[in-house]
């Protein structure tokens, strides 16, 4: 008779597993990655291995998981919450963004490390579409609430909605070339001051905010811009 698996404790182990592959990928670099490695690594025999994951891909995917799903849940309770205004609910998105991306736990490091690697730009190529793709349609959700509310008056929601992911990261991009420097040139410092700000124009006038309100309170960038 076939052994009942136990769901809880069989979700728990894939993710030890996925925590374990990610830690290894972070040393060893995307091309470098093998299942085998993280056979040994993990003290796992094949076919333990392949009772949690059945390729490469699926395993990769379950660490891009880790990444995105805790930041991608927070935004649609966010922007599910019929009691927030639209306006106050991008304001929450930016900050709930930045307050993740600063969490100080092993877990959090092990994939900033991972995504600081040069030879792991295939894994931050596939991190950027699945974050494009799944924000792309919270934020038009918002765009579309606050058009029928009257807080914006945003033509294209969907194509205002993919334009603005789009620049969120690119921008994101160059604060995280700046990030992993010891020493930030003061020109590249100033360019990069100067992208967002030219971000933060585009957002107010889409967002029409109030004279002085600030999408994001600069003091966000301070780690970036040592």
């Amino acid at each position: 008779m076939a052994r009942t698996r136990n769901e809880k404790d069989y979700l728990a182990k894939k993710r030890e597993i996925s925590l374990r592959a990610a830690a290894l990928l972070s040393e060893t670099g995307y091309e470098e990655f093998s299942i085998n490695k993280v056979i040994q690594s993990a003290g796992l025999t094949k076919g333990a291995f392949f009772h949690y994951f059945t390729s490469k891909d699926e395993l990769i995917d379950s660490i891009i998981q880790l990444i995105l799903l805790p930041m991608v849940d927070e935004f649609r309770k966010i922007a599910d919450d019929e009691t927030i205004p639209p306006k106050e609910k991008i304001h929450r998105m930016f900050e709930t963004g930045y307050r993740l991306k600063r969490t100080d736990t092993r877990e959090t490091q092990q994939l900033i490390m991972l995504l600081a690697k040069p030879e792991n730009r295939v894994m931050l190529q596939m991190i950027t579409l699945g974050i494009a793709s799944q924000c792309t349609d919270i934020y038009e959700q918002v765009f579309v609430e606050g058009n029928r509310k009257g807080q914006f008056h945003i033509p294209h929601p969907n194509g205002s909605a993919y334009l603005f992911m789009q620049m969120i990261l690119a921008l994101n991009q160059e604060i995280g070339r700046v990030l992993y420097k010891n020493n930030v040139d003061p020109l590249e410092k100033q360019n990069l001051m100067s992208k967002v700000d030219a971000f933060s124009k585009f957002a107010e006038d889409l967002l029409e905010l109030d004279e002085g309100e600030r999408l994001f309170d600069p003091k966000m960038l301070s780690v970036a811009i040592r």
